[in-house]
């Protein structure tokens, strides 16, 4: 479907045609390899909790706090997922 070739006078579908062609390898990464999901919603609950921590107290108070935060949420999330 990605070798055929589509019409320039389809602005929209021409140019989502060649990103589709550009970045197929990375995109179809599922097909070539069964390990992989099709969806990103491993990725969508690994950020939930932070988004959720952001909207409960609005920000961090400095930056030093929101990367020591994001750590030790990084280690927590690995060690659940092991």
């Amino acid at each position: 479907m990605l070798q055929t070739p589509v019409s320039e006078d389809m602005k929209e579908v021409h140019s989502f045609h060649k990103r589709m062609n550009r970045y197929k390898d990375y995109v179809l990464t599922f097909l070539y390899h069964p390990g992989v999901p099709p969806d990103n919603n491993g990725s969508e609950r690994a950020i939930r909790n932070i988004k959720a921590k952001q909207k409960v107290s609005g920000q961090f108070k400095t930056q030093r706090g929101g990367h020591i935060y994001a750590v030790i949420q990084s280690v927590t999330d690995t060690c659940i997922k092991k």
